[in-house]
């Protein structure tokens, strides 16, 4: 066998290790997704037959009965568009039972005064200060 020979054979050896290899990796990750499907009908079934013939099942109009909900909203440098955002969050849940907690820093005053000026009119923002101005 000449040298080209033992080049091909070489190569042929190698293409036929790395399909080994992938078809290993591949089948593992079959096998992972095959559990997470195999616990999701097991969890399926098991809720089917054992809870929801014991208790009704919860939907989100039961779930949102359930008392206040607070929203919070992280702000930085958001002086442009915060206060138009929080009018339109008041004006789409003006009958929900929220409250919206603004979080602000001190050393960006825009965003505070904009905050300010919408939580004064309305008792459901409420403005959180942070005071060392560290995001």
């Amino acid at each position: 066998m000449g040298t080209a020979e033992w080049a091909i054979w070489g190569i042929a050896q190698a293409t036929r290790e790395l399909a080994l290899f992938a078809a290993v990796g591949i089948a593992i990750g079959g096998i992972d997704d095959l559990a997470v499907d195999l616990i999701w009908i097991a969890r399926t079934l098991w809720r089917r037959i054992a809870v929801y013939t014991r208790y009704e099942r919860a939907d989100a109009e039961q779930i949102s009965g359930r008392g206040t909900v607070a929203i919070f909203v992280p702000a930085w440098r958001e002086a442009a568009v915060i206060g138009a955002m929080l009018e339109t969050a008041l004006q789409r849940w003006r009958d929900a039972d929220c409250r919206v907690y603004v979080g602000c820093y001190s050393n960006d005053p825009d965003t505070r005064a904009v905050v300010e000026a919408v939580a004064a009119h309305s008792r459901k923002v409420r403005l959180v200060l942070n005071p060392s101005g560290i995001m």
